[in-house]
């Protein structure tokens, strides 16, 4: 190539090398955490799960060139305070035993509220993707805080390598995903459900963990 070609694709301003940077999100601690939150007109059910994994994909200093990503929950470790409404949720509802895990895809950036990401200061995204529960694939926005830590002695405390800590809150519709509870416990289950995850990803490839299965319930 003729050297004022390379000097100007070099150059250019319109030229944008991407560096992407894959955060994968697995925990032998089982630290991250997914919980949701049922409000019902007789009863409120608070549940919960530490059966995580997943991964992000983005360039840290361009966030609008778009970021994708993929999360996967295990059904068969939701767990309540009550067990005989876990095992109902878990079997009856989820049917977590024809259907054990519950998955979130992504690969459309709606929009961030700033251009890169910046050691310690969360940023605000909101994604476009598709949720598959019980094997019923219904299409999601999530809203998603993210705070990038850059690697310290502190951050070693959880993981190694550079980290990034994502907090997202939404709201599920169960008849969206073709959970309908019977009439005689209908008024013990809303028609929304508030879903809060929180979970940390490492830069650094982690260390093999065990299948989500063996998280503890």
């Amino acid at each position: 190539m003729p050297t004022f070609l390379i000097v100007f694709f070099l150059l250019s301003p319109s030229i944008v090398f991407a560096q992407t940077t894959r955060f994968d999100v697995r925990d032998l601690g089982f630290r991250n955490v997914v919980t949701f939150f049922a409000d019902a007109p007789l009863e409120a059910t608070v549940g919960f799960t530490s059966a995580l994994a997943g991964w992000l994909e983005f360039d840290p200093e361009a966030l609008e060139n778009g970021m994708k990503g993929e999360f996967e929950v295990d059904t068969r470790t939701f767990s309540t305070t009550v067990e005989a409404k876990t095992e109902y949720i878990r079997e009856k509802l989820l049917k977590a035993s024809d259907h054990p895990t519950a998955t979130f895809r992504w690969e459309k950036l709606v929009s961030p509220t700033q251009g890169k990401l910046t050691d310690g200061e969360p940023v605000l995204c909101l994604v476009e993707g598709w949720m598959v529960l019980r094997g019923v694939r219904t299409k999601q926005n999530l809203s998603l805080e993210m705070t990038y830590f850059k690697e310290s002695a502190a951050t070693h405390q959880r993981l190694p390598g550079n980290l990034l800590k994502v907090a997202s809150k939404f709201e599920i519709a169960p008849g969206d995903f073709k959970i309908t509870p019977p009439g005689e416990v209908a008024s013990r289950f809303p028609s929304k459900v508030r879903v809060e995850a929180n979970f940390v990803g490492s830069d650094r490839t982690a260390p093999a963990t065990p299948p989500l299965a063996v998280a503890p319930e």
